[in-house]
């Protein structure tokens, strides 16, 4: 099981992984992206049994290519401040996506 997650993480070059957690059979994986503008994304991958369950990201560029490699479906990520109004939601000063 290790190994068939080693594969995979390993697939994704263009990702710094930094933590996991879960148990023997289920594990999480996080990781972090480095974006032009000095900030990163985030992504992580779940597995179970050394197969991928599911994942996310919340960056733009990669988010189709790391749906390719993990051979998952694939979902635009949306903004939260599109959503709903909060006090605690980071708003983009450029408004053009």
């Amino acid at each position: 099981m290790k190994e068939k997650i080693i594969e995979e993480l390993r697939k994704l070059d263009f990702v710094e992984w930094d933590r996991y957690f879960g148990y023997e059979k289920s594990l999480t994986f996080f990781g972090w992206i480095d974006r032009k503008d000095q900030h990163k994304d985030f992504v992580y991958i779940e597995f179970e049994n050394g197969v991928v369950l599911n994942y996310g990201t919340s960056s733009k560029r990669h988010t189709s290519r790391i749906a390719q490699f993990l051979k998952q479906s694939h979902s635009e990520c949306k903004r939260v401040e599109d959503f709903c109004d909060l006090s605690n939601v980071i708003r983009l000063k450029d408004k053009k996506r």
